[in-house]
């Protein structure tokens, strides 16, 4: 994937996966290489977020980062499992002046699973499904320049609310195929922390527990929802100080859920996760 948001300690995994001379580690090697074309704002940006210590200044941030790597359209949409008490950040307001929230086609049409979405006008005809109402919608963004987006779901395990983020641009389809699309996960990554930073700051007394929607991984299957997690994360390259931040954990818990996740999967290091995650 193109852009990893992640903070990997880029040059020394260079150095360390070119030393070894399989195939399949080349390959991966390669894919890594081709990940790092323009992640850096975003990573930079994952940093304050998590320094930040107001709702406001999380969104402030988010915004800008987005719109730093061309998306222009951000919204952040979270509800209840009844769908009740709808929450909503947007950098569009206006198109929720006449059009109730909880009718928005993302939460009602792209939650079901994890799997991104593409969204905007341009993939409107790939969900002839739709009602007439959220094609209506669709349409009206496209009017202020909403063309081609990622829908991503996110979801704390143990909360009580769901949602996540439709991040858009004025690409046309083919552009947005070639430059945007590519780096699905980067984005996705960046929306699970802002998730993770809003609920923290906008509910700091809520029972959610701080385990992140990891997407599904087959290869994972047998680990439990936190040693997915970290996993997941190692997988992306966060350090394990970086984990146990993110996680709320300590160095010291994380280390122990990575060798339990490593006996299970039988991997001994970071290259083999990788790989495995990857499906390599």
């Amino acid at each position: 994937m193109r852009g990893s948001v992640l903070n990997w300690r880029f040059d020394l995994v260079r150095q360390k996966m070119f030393f070894l001379n399989d195939p399949v580690t080349h390959n991966l090697t390669q894919q890594v290489i081709r990940s790092f074309g323009g992640g850096e704002l975003l990573v930079s940006s994952l940093r304050e977020i998590e320094a930040a210590q107001t709702a406001d200044d999380v969104w402030q941030l988010a915004v800008a980062a987005l719109d730093a790597v061309g998306a222009d359209f951000v919204t952040y949409i979270t509800i209840a499992a009844d769908y009740s008490s709808p929450f909503l950040r947007t950098v569009t307001p206006q198109l929720y002046a006449h059009y109730d929230v909880a009718n928005d086609p993302f939460l009602q049409h792209c939650c079901a699973s994890y799997d991104i979405t593409c969204t905007g006008v341009e993939y409107l005809a790939d969900y002839p499904y739709l009602p007439k109402e959220a094609k209506g919608f669709i349409k009206q963004a496209a009017e202020i320049g909403f063309r081609s987006g990622l829908g991503i779901p996110v979801r704390l395990v143990g909360g009580l609310r769901f949602g996540g983020m439709n991040i858009g641009t004025r690409l046309a389809r083919p552009e947005f195929e070639a430059t945007v699309l590519p780096r699905a996960e980067e984005f996705r990554l960046f929306a699970l922390v802002l998730h993770r930073r809003l609920e923290e700051l906008e509910q700091p007394t809520s029972n959610i527990c701080p385990v992140m929607a990891v997407p599904p991984v087959p290869a994972l299957s047998e680990l439990s929802p936190r040693e997915r997690e970290i996993v997941w994360l190692i997988s992306k390259g966060l350090s394990r100080k970086e984990i146990a931040r993110s996680c709320k954990l300590s160095p010291h818990t994380v280390a122990d859920y990575t060798q339990a996740a490593y006996r299970k999967l039988s991997v001994r290091n970071r290259v083999e996760v990788a790989r495995l995650v990857m499906g390599l």
